[in-house]
């Protein structure tokens, strides 16, 4: 019955099946009924339950399904993509017939990418947890780095954070420390080596020691090779060795980089040298944004975006949000559009966000941004108290900003006047800040906004006039690429 039902499909539609039929291989299937040379035909899952079963009149079916003709690709939309990648090509899937598809990104990728003829040089991206949409260095860097030549690009990580987002992605073990199926640094370069994939440059975004001993190790093992060290955060757990580490590997660095200027002057402070600033607020501008701000009643959204990497603020919020709700008869919940594992580090540091505070799962960036233009108010839980709580509090700046910014949303924030968040708002006109420690007069103060059509508008304007000036990934992408090719020596196909 398949394979009659295929054999009738339009001959210029590519046939393609979804690996996966739980939420990412909907997702997958939302985002290629949108593309008209493709064409699904089947589901395929290894759970015995689903087969038979149709999703959107598409049949779930084994994957000893997967012989003959009777189809052109397979599309991987599951965590365990590095695994069924494999199989795939083990029972006979030509290596060019399998993709990936990761959710939030509505891309579909190849699992195996060809060889470019690029001459961009070969980076090896270094971080502390894994490249995913699982946290904001994750995301940014898959923004950043998205166009970048698949093939020219490793990933090595510490931890895992989510799935890691890039095919050729490696768990580092260091000094026989490391998660299960992490290799050392010398099983790292030999494979590389063996692949030609031996990097002509270091990016390496590591905020502890951990991550400085990992550079430090790699460095040893590649030998004199440029390296650029953008610190995103400072997640030091000992200041004094988090010095000593950081002195001993600075001069095998050949560009420090930190992402507000507070951040870098206390970098500069350590290693003795100028440190660059490259803030990550970065994405595609939309043309459409929020131009329309009414009056507050009871169908008015705020909205929360990203990690918490504070979580006890989120108890704050509700109680102020109770406060507020109490003032606005109806008024409901706080939107929070996050990655799962966000939710999960919140809960299990014994917080609770419900009813005040609802989840809305993790949307693309296409269908985020129309959320965020139809929302009132953007609320950003940094922090709790005027004085910082802790280093990373005092440095740094919460990257998904760069999203309320570019849907011209206006932004309130839960963040002390000692803050670097607070500074960079208040510093360019784009956000409101208040202390959440006091919950009565913050309350006040957000609700003084939500009624403040006028003050919203105004920050709104703010907002979206510093996201095209400023936050233009595209220009961006063009001065990473520069920086590596400069430091690299530039063309790098005879290396």
């Amino acid at each position: 019955m398949l394979a009659h039902k295929v054999e009738h499909t339009a001959k210029s539609l590519r046939r393609s099946i979804i690996y996966g039929a739980g939420a990412a291989g909907r997702a997958a299937l939302a985002r290629l009924s949108h593309d008209a040379t493709r064409t699904v035909v089947a589901f395929v899952d290894s759970d015995a339950r689903k087969h038979g079963a149709l999703i959107e009149g598409v049949p779930v079916v084994a994957p000893d399904s997967l012989t003959g003709n009777w189809f052109d690709e397979v599309i991987v939309a599951s965590q365990a993509w590095r695994e069924i990648s494999g199989a795939l090509t083990r029972i006979g899937v030509p290596a060019s017939a399998i993709s990936l598809y990761h959710v939030g990104e509505e891309r579909v990728i190849p699992a195996f990418p060809e060889k470019t003829a690029s001459n961009a040089p070969c980076v090896l991206v270094l971080t502390d947890d894994c490249v995913s949409p699982g946290h904001g260095t994750g995301a940014v860097l898959m923004r950043h780095l998205v166009d970048y030549p698949s093939d020219r690009l490793t990933h090595a990580y510490l931890r895992r954070k989510g799935d890691p987002f890039w095919p050729n992605s490696f768990a580092l073990s260091i000094a026989g420390k490391g998660e299960a199926g992490s290799i050392p640094p010398e099983e790292l370069a030999a494979r590389l080596a063996a692949n030609k994939q031996t990097p002509d440059l270091i990016y390496a975004n590591v905020f502890g020691e951990p991550g400085l001993e990992a550079l430090s190790a790699l460095l040893d093992v590649f030998g004199t090779v440029p390296v650029i060290q953008h610190f995103h955060d400072w997640l030091y757990a000992d200041r004094d060795g988090f010095e000593r580490a950081l002195r001993a590997v600075a001069p095998r660095i050949s560009e420090l980089w930190a992402i507000t200027d507070s951040l870098g002057r206390e970098i500069g402070e350590i290693v003795g040298c100028d440190v660059r600033t490259m803030n990550t607020f970065k994405c595609e501008i939309a043309p459409a944004y929020k131009r329309e701000h009414r009056e507050l009643d009871a169908q008015f959204r705020v909205v929360m975006l990203g990690n918490s990497h504070m979580p006890w603020v989120l108890h704050h919020v509700r109680n102020v949000w109770r406060t507020i709700q109490a003032q606005v008869p109806g008024l409901g919940p706080i939107q929070w559009f996050g990655y799962p594992t966000s939710v999960l580090y919140v809960k299990e540091a014994g917080v609770e966000i419900e009813p005040e505070i609802e989840y809305y799962g993790y949307l693309n960036n296409r269908v985020l941004h129309e959320h965020l233009c139809a929302a009132d108010l953007a609320l950003i839980p940094f922090n709790i108290a005027d004085v910082p709580e802790y280093h990373y509090a005092a440095f740094s700046v919460p990257s998904r900003i760069t999203e309320f910014l570019n849907a011209g949303l206006p932004i309130f924030a839960a963040a002390g006047q000692g803050t670097e968040t607070y500074r960079f708002l208040s510093q360019h006109g784009i956000g409101i800040s208040a202390t959440i420690a006091d919950e009565q007069r913050f309350a006040a103060s957000l609700l003084d906004v939500m009624r403040d059509t006028s003050t919203r508008l105004a920050l709104s304007k703010a907002g979206r006039a510093f996201a095209e000036h400023h936050c233009n990934v595209r220009t961006y992408q063009r001065t990473l690429a520069e920086a590596f090719s400069r430091l690299a020596g530039g063309d790098s196909s005879s290396r």
